[in-house]
């Protein structure tokens, strides 16, 4: 039996891998997507799974498997976000607070090994194109559980996008602000990991006036897109409390290593300017992670590693002073309000 948090599972009572995803989707063809430290990541149709060992004695990558209590809290942030997208309850009264830019959870479950042929095949050609710094799936024992995260489809990360100038550049941290607001206000949510593999995005409405709508304390708010729209993935390190007082949160104290990445590189920079914000009170509510991922992402648009195309002097200089002004921001329901989204948001009801 497995238990966490109060519930559990028979161990007789657990799919395979190979049904699971069948309950799911209704086609075969799978492809890798990518991978992490504690799992991998792979698209069948229109869904992603998110497969994660967990519970087992051997190591995972180099890392003991994470346990249930660890992988339910993931889930109930996961099914949390997702439950944002609703505009209004069953009688239609409108929800004060919606968003659409946090990645749709389809579902939740334990599954058993093995993996089956067709994902063993995605992972050959994905290690074959991409030389993958996980150990071979196939190597896990039969009897292997996986926690398993069924997603929708967001597009690609920040990281393989092309942005296609300033404008672009801009609205996308608005809409990740407008979403981490939103969720600051509803649920005291922090992500606490939003490094660029964590931002997906995808070709918005080939309309010139595309935008995307939330809701946030009542008041409709609408930010354009500029091509793009956003979404917002992967909750392992993130920290939410629900309406009705429920609390998930990841320790990030016991993430060995975390806190030691190079020097000067702004992902492992942000994780110790966290640490020194939450004082490692990582139960807490501290908004402020929020903004400090933020920063992070105008560091990055103003690195070599993802340039914003065309960019001006005079608009680096503007992303440069918008830096500067985040350190005077304690949530992202102030940073939305910020000069360098000028045009881009606007309430359109209260």
């Amino acid at each position: 039996m497995l238990q966490a948090c109060g519930q559990s599972v028979q161990l007789q009572d657990i799919p395979s891998m190979k049904d699971f995803m069948a309950a799911v989707t209704d086609t075969k063809e799978v492809v890798k997507l990518g991978e992490g430290t504690y799992g991998e990541a792979f698209k069948s149709g229109s869904v992603v799974f998110k497969l994660v060992p967990m519970e087992g004695d051997n190591l995972t990558n180099g890392w003991p498997q994470k346990g249930a209590a660890d992988l339910l809290g993931e889930a109930v942030i996961a099914i949390a976000l997702s439950g944002l997208g609703e505009e209004a309850d069953a009688a239609g009264n409108p929800y004060p607070s919606h968003t659409q830019a946090f990645v749709k959870t389809h579902r939740v479950g334990v599954c058993r090994g093995p993996y089956p042929q067709s994902l063993i095949k995605a992972w050959r050609a994905w290690h074959k194109k991409n030389k993958s710094e996980n150990d071979p799936i196939e190597g896990f024992p039969r009897d292997q559980l996986y926690a398993v995260f069924a997603m929708a489809n967001c597009g690609k990360d920040l990281e393989g996008y092309c942005l296609q100038g300033y404008d672009e550049a801009r609205a996308m941290m608005l809409q990740v602000a407008l979403a981490l607001a939103v969720a600051e206000d509803s649920l005291a949510f922090e992500h606490r990991d939003l490094h660029w593999g964590n931002v997906m995005l995808r070709p918005a409405a080939a309309a010139a006036n595309s935008h995307v709508t939330a809701r946030l304390r009542g008041s409709t708010l609408r930010a354009a897109t500029c091509g793009a729209e956003v979404t917002l993935i992967d909750f392992t390190a993130s920290r939410l409390q629900t309406p009705g007082g429920d609390m998930a949160f990841c320790n990030l104290e016991a993430e060995e290593g975390l806190f030691d990445g190079p020097k000067g590189k702004s992902q492992f920079e942000t994780y110790r300017r966290m640490r020194k914000l939450t004082a490692t009170d990582w139960a807490g509510s501290y908004p402020g992670t929020n903004v400090l991922w933020m920063q992070y992402l105008a560091e990055l648009l103003l690195s070599s590693d993802k340039p914003i195309p065309g960019a001006s002097t005079a608009q680096k200089r503007g992303l440069r002073e918008f830096k500067k002004r985040l350190a005077g921001y304690s949530s992202c329901g102030e940073v939305i309000w910020d000069e360098l989204f000028s045009g881009l948001l606007e309430v359109v009801q209260q």
